[in-house]
């Protein structure tokens, strides 16, 4: 749909509406209206507020904000970079966005139900006239209901040709996933409905290990009233007590566990198998938004005999498996298929852009094309990241074990993170052996090379300006131990438990260092399936050394 702006302007002035004055829109709800309307959107929200905090972070160079607001174009959230800041305050939520004095992509968004971008003069106030703006609707295509708007903007030197084509991105998945929301909703309500009538016994405690909420099966298993089970102290409940308070005091997390119940009312059970043993899960109850908050724990259990046992834990591992599988299938091939098709296609036509063969691209173009395909390989190195990590912890890599010669793979590795080190001017040092060229090693050259990208990568971005790495060889035992130091930033005391956990990025960098923080724990479970294994040291300020270790081939033990 294509709209005059001119025409819109038109009419304002018709109006009287004075350009020079901007008008700042008012606070239409109370703290609790809004705290209540932001809550009937908080799934949307959780998944709009995670998509726009990290594309601030990927575009922190930029000053840039984003904003939700509902369909009637009240503002919900705001965000930016430490950029716009200071242009917070004149953005408050709870504030309408569609008045008649109101001139902005939003209500355009709302009003005609498609995406807006105002650029410059495109907008009607001239305060606005250095701003760039994109607005896209939120709609239940199944209702045709507008849910909420989308905004990002920036000042109009900083606008980007990626903002809108992104937004539109993030509104496809959203409006494919509406439907996905409202079935998880019905499956909710069906949830409670069989908690009501499971033949599992269901207890919940408060964090003081009192019962506050048990259901009929838990009442007639554990023979006992509901009356006399709420209030009762989980140190009543023998055996099965000390694990609930290693969930509370510990937060451990319980699957399976058998055990003989006893309570004090109920002790006069035969040495036979006259005592009911449970097969019971229990984990602790954290709060969802103060994840150091515990409020209890939820204790699922069912009485079972000796003939069940097998059974029921033979189709829980056969259904547990098969749900597993399905889901690691969707997975992989949803974020193939979305994914890395579109992203690989914007690579390839974006580097056909920069190479400029027909010379007929002018200089603020080919620097749009540059960016366009800095900022697709950016992206396009992330879903690499997820699919390896994926196939990983599905365990689908297919290894080729074979004798590699780890030196070359080194050497080849240099060559493909040049343009790493040529930007932050770092020299790196590769030391052969004194008397030999290292030992060949047992290894998958494709996916050892993975993992040196992985940890030289690394090394790289998070040198120093004008920094070094220094490549070593050294035997030990059996096994040869190629480290790599760098002259970088370090690793804090508090993040080295963390450092190879799946996702981690330290506080210290994320969001100044570009990463996934799934680099090491894959190479880790790579190195793992070879027989090697990858260790480090660190000092903050000082740098960091990275070892991996791999099994000398047997050709060349001789030699050694």
């Amino acid at each position: 749909m294509k709209i005059d702006f001119e025409l819109l302007k038109e009419e304002f002035r018709l109006k009287g509406i004075d350009p020079s004055k901007l008008t700042i829109p008012n606070v239409q709800f109370s703290e609790s209206e809004l705290n209540a309307r932001i809550q009937s959107y908080k799934e949307l929200l959780n998944n709009i507020q995670n998509f726009l905090k990290s594309f601030l972070s990927s575009f922190h160079e930029m000053p840039i904000l984003g904003c939700v607001n509902d369909s009637d174009g009240n503002l919900l959230f705001v965000e930016s970079n430490k950029l716009l800041r200071k242009e917070l305050k004149y953005i408050r939520p709870g504030a309408c966005y569609i008045g008649p004095t109101s001139f902005n992509s939003i209500k355009l968004a709302i009003k005609y139900k498609t995406a807006i971008s105002l650029i410059g003069k495109d907008h009607y106030y001239e305060y606005l006239h250095d701003k760039a703006s994109y607005s896209v609707p939120i709609i239940d295509k199944a209702q045709d209901k507008l849910i909420c708007v989308i905004t990002i903007g920036s000042q109009i030197q900083y606008d980007h040709s990626m903002l809108l084509p992104l937004l539109m991105s993030l509104k496809s998945l959203i409006e494919q996933g509406i439907p996905m929301s409202k079935e998880k909703r019905r499956v909710n309500i069906v949830t409670r409905l069989l908690c009501e009538s499971t033949n599992r016994g269901i207890v919940i405690i408060n964090k003081e290990g009192e019962i506050i909420e048990c259901n009929d099966y838990a009442e007639k298993s554990l023979s006992m009233s509901k009356k006399s089970l709420i209030g009762l102290n989980i140190k009543e409940l023998k055996n099965i007590g000390i694990f609930l308070e290693n969930v509370l005091s510990q937060r451990i997390y319980y699957k399976d566990v058998e055990v003989c119940y006893v309570d004090k009312q109920n002790t006069n059970y035969n040495k036979d198998d006259t005592a009911p043993v449970i097969l019971f899960d229990a984990s602790p109850i954290i709060d969802e938004e103060d994840k150091d908050e515990l409020l209890g724990a939820f204790i699922q259990f069912k009485v079972i005999t000796e003939s069940k046992r097998v059974e029921e834990k033979l189709d829980k591992t056969i259904n547990e498996d098969e749900k597993a599988a399905e889901q690691r299938t969707n997975f992989l091939y949803n974020m193939s298929h979305e994914l890395r098709t579109p992203l690989n296609a914007i690579n390839g036509f974006s580097y056909l852009l920069k190479m400029n063969l027909n010379k007929n691209l002018t200089e603020d173009e080919l620097e749009y094309a540059v960016e366009i395909n800095n900022a697709s390989k950016h992206l396009l190195g992330i879903v690499n990241d997820l699919l390896n990590f994926a196939l990983v912890e599905t365990d689908r890599i297919d290894l080729e074990l074979r004798e590699v010669s780890s030196d070359e793979i080194i050497d080849k590795t240099i060559e493909l993170i040049k343009p790493l080190l040529i930007n932050k001017n770092v020299k790196i040092t590769n030391e052969q052996m004194k008397k030999h060229i290292p030992p060949k090693v047992i290894a998958d050259p494709r996916e050892l090379r993975q993992v040196f990208i992985n940890i030289l990568s690394n090394a790289t971005k998070y040198n120093i300006d004008n920094g070094h790495i220094f490549i070593t060889y050294e035997i030990v035992h059996d096994k040869l131990e190629i480290s790599i130091r760098d002259t970088g930033i370090g690793i804090a005391e508090g993040d080295k438990k963390k450092i190879f956990d799946n996702f981690f990025r330290s506080d210290l960098c994320k969001n100044i260092i570009d990463g996934s923080g799934i680099g090491l724990a894959v190479s880790r479970q790579i190195l793992k399936k070879m027989g090697g294994f990858i260790k480090f040291s660190s000092e903050l300020g000082k740098g960091s050394v990275f070892t991996v270790s791999l099994n000398i081939a047997e050709t060349s033990k001789m030699s050694y």
